[in-house]
């Protein structure tokens, strides 16, 4: 994909869309360790983000790109205002709301994340599994266990080895004491990354 966004640009150096979209693509490599250098591939996501909005400030995309970026620099106020630029300008965006609800949950608004988490679902025909997961997050942070447990599943159901969720649920079942189950998705987390 990185391939076809960069002939993309060296067709149209004007297509805002591609450098935002190339954006994410450094930003996914950065988030999972995918490229040598996370710092090195976050840097390209922000200067991604930043080309993209200086070509074309109405990008809610490119706006959830730097809202991500800002995220992982711990740099919340900015994630969130980001994000909620991005919402001004598509309030039925799917991808808008995903980033809202990973952006406020890491500020520590996990019923706000709640919200936004069932709306990202709602507003997307196929979600992607973090609408799930910042959504059953956010329900386990405030306590919801059966709720987490219930959405952890359904991201569990499209993707067994999602890395991220067997400890949420593990954590979740412990919660409810309910051991057995705590230790069987421990040992998920193990068998998927064995260290």
């Amino acid at each position: 994909g990185r391939q076809l966004l960069e002939e993309a640009i060296a067709l149209d150096s004007g297509f805002s869309g591609a450098y935002a979209f190339l954006g994410w693509s450094h930003f996914f490599d950065a988030r999972f360790g995918w490229s040598n250098s996370r710092a090195e591939s976050a840097k390209m996501a922000f200067e991604s983000a930043q080309k993209a909005l200086e070509m074309d400030d109405t990008l809610d995309y490119a706006h959830t790109l730097l809202s991500a970026v800002y995220l992982v620099k711990r740099q919340h106020d900015k994630a969130v205002a980001e994000a909620e630029r991005a919402l001004a300008l598509n309030p039925n965006g799917a991808l808008v709301y995903n980033t809202l609800a990973g952006v406020v949950g890491c500020s520590g608004r996990w019923e706000e994340s709640i919200i936004y988490g069932k709306k990202s679902i709602r507003h997307a025909p196929f979600p992607p599994l973090t609408s799930f997961h910042w959504l059953g997050r956010a329900y386990f942070m405030t306590g919801q266990y059966d709720e987490a447990i219930l959405t952890f599943k359904k991201l569990l159901d499209r993707n067994p080895n999602y890395l991220p969720t067997h400890p949420f649920l593990a954590a979740s079942y412990s919660s409810l004491g309910r051991g057995a189950e705590a230790n069987a998705a421990a040992e998920q987390v193990l068998r998927i990354n064995p260290k």
